[in-house]
């Protein structure tokens, strides 16, 4: 199986699994929301954002450096496991302790008290989770990574239609988190038993020193990312309310759709860009450049579509109580493109070992948010946290871009948007004339109406419809087989 090949496999089959894990997800959140209310969700958004927060932490970005060194020489991989299992465990305990110090610092009712050391022990669990599904990323293997997604998010969704139905109460859906995260981890680790070599503990000192040192520019990174995604839910917490978190949450975990698949994405061509840097470096700069354009494809009318239909897709998924997170949604629809290209452009510089460029990004722009969202969210509420991600995730977008280009020489973005971008006119148009229809009749035909438009404006080039013929071969390959026998059978 070739590089296309290997990347469309593993994107195919996280992309599917973002799909499953992502519908049953929004699953969870309608209904825990619904049922919650807007204070209730909102304390359990406020719990989870905070030790989501916190969680890099729990990892100091050993796992993501794992990742880079293990797609390069597999042969290090029970070495890293081994080490970085004791690492978490130390690091997980610092965590808590955090946690317990600013629940009584900011004396916090019992209740709040209860979800956020509940959460904090799902997030420490989940810390391990992701260690693991590191190994197979670098073995190139999503599949089991999809299993694992999939089988979390079935298990939080069964669990909370029967939490509902048995009418429990907020601790029981921190509960419910906590339960998930212990089968995700049994599943994990039982596959990396069977599948790869057996994990055990080891200390080894100066592979810790070592180690940490080499990954001073992810940890700073990986700590940056989650202040980054989760401090305007806390800060909306300080300033506003809980039910300002609930609203917000559902706008932010409507966004992230695209952006989870991006990531998806990302995590399928971040093991084989690393091995393309100390190998063919023109061929990384086209998997960067075709990376780009299929996600400016598929976020730039995503994007469209949220900001002309916001108001009906929190009605659908949340009810009326979650109506004031519509505006929210709009701003964060805008942010998307941006999200998705710099999720690429981000990984491309830790993939050619330029990693303190993206540290030094996005620690200036992690300054900017959160002096945005101190200025903002005391004027016009959860909007201004919308406006603060917007305008920090372009900035960031513009450091990333600028510093890939001085590496890699190209990347023309600015060419690579053009016709995705005259594509989503028409698509706007009918989304905004037609916008008393149903969603079920505007989604498919705004979705028509693009594809139509890039089809004939020439969207997709010789070399992508190469790159599609090598990505069927092996569907291709099977059913000629097929055919072959069937003939050989003697049936038509």
């Amino acid at each position: 199986m070739n590089n296309i090949q290997t990347i469309a496999k593993n994107t195919f089959v996280l992309l599917i699994s973002v799909a499953i894990s992502y519908f049953l997800g929004f699953i969870f959140i309608m209904y825990s929301a619904r049922y919650l209310g807007a204070e209730n969700f909102g304390i359990l958004s406020f719990a989870l954002a905070l030790n989501l927060l916190l969680m890099a932490f729990t990892d100091l970005g050993v796992s993501k450096l794992m990742v880079r060194e293990v797609s390069r020489n597999r042969a290090v991989a029970p070495t890293y496991i081994n080490n970085i299992i004791f690492m978490k465990i130390l690091l997980g305990l610092i965590v808590f302790f955090i946690v317990f110090a600013i629940t009584n610092i900011f004396n916090y009712p019992t209740a709040t008290k209860n979800v956020l050391f509940i959460m904090t022990f799902s997030i420490i669990i989940n810390s391990f989770i992701n260690m693991f599904n590191g190994v197979f990323q670098a073995y190139e293997k999503m599949e089991y990574i999809s299993l694992a997604g999939i089988l979390k998010e079935a298990f939080m969704v069964s669990g909370a239609f029967f939490l509902i139905q048995m009418g429990l109460d907020l601790t029981a859906f921190a509960l419910l988190y906590l339960a998930g995260s212990i089968v995700c981890l049994a599943f994990v680790y039982s596959i990396c038993l069977k599948k790869f070599f057996v994990p055990g503990i080891a200390i080894n000192f100066d592979f810790w020193r070592s180690t940490i040192f080499t990954a001073i520019p992810f940890s700073i990174t990986v700590i940056i990312g989650g202040i980054f995604f989760n401090v305007d839910l806390v800060m909306i917490s300080a300033i506003k309310d809980d039910v300002n978190v609930g609203w917000y949450k559902a706008a932010v975990s409507i966004a992230l759709v695209v952006s989870t698949a991006a990531i998806a994405f990302t995590d399928a061509i971040f093991p084989l860009m690393s091995k393309l840097f100390v190998s063919a470096k023109n061929v990384l700069k086209m998997t960067v450049e075709k990376s780009t354009k299929y996600l400016l494809i598929v976020s730039l009318p995503t994007s469209v579509g949220i900001f002309s239909l916001s108001e009906k897709f929190v009605t659908i998924i949340f009810g009326h109580e979650f109506l004031a997170a519509s505006l929210s949604l709009k701003i964060l629809s805008i942010y998307l493109p941006f999200r998705v290209i710099s999720h690429v452009t981000g990984w491309t510089l830790a993939s050619i070992d330029k990693e303190p460029l993206r540290t030094m990004s996005a620690s200036a722009t992690l300054g900017i948010n959160i002096i945005l969202n101190f200025s903002l969210i005391p004027l016009i509420g959860i909007e201004g946290a919308a406006l603060s991600t917007l305008i920090s995730q372009i900035i960031l977008f513009t450091f990333y871009l600028y510093f890939v280009r001085q590496h890699l020489h190209g990347i023309p973005v600015h060419q690579l948007v053009l016709k995705p971008a005259i594509g989503c006119v028409p698509m706007y148009i009918f989304l905004t004339v037609f916008s008393s229809l149903s969603v079920l009749l505007l989604v498919p035909g705004s979705i028509i109406i693009y594809f139509t438009v890039l089809w004939i404006l020439g969207g997709f080039d010789q070399q992508d419809k190469r790159i599609l013929k090598i990505i069927l071969q092996p569907i291709d390959y099977l059913f000629r087989k097929d055919k072959a026998k069937l003939v050989q059978e003697g049936k038509p």
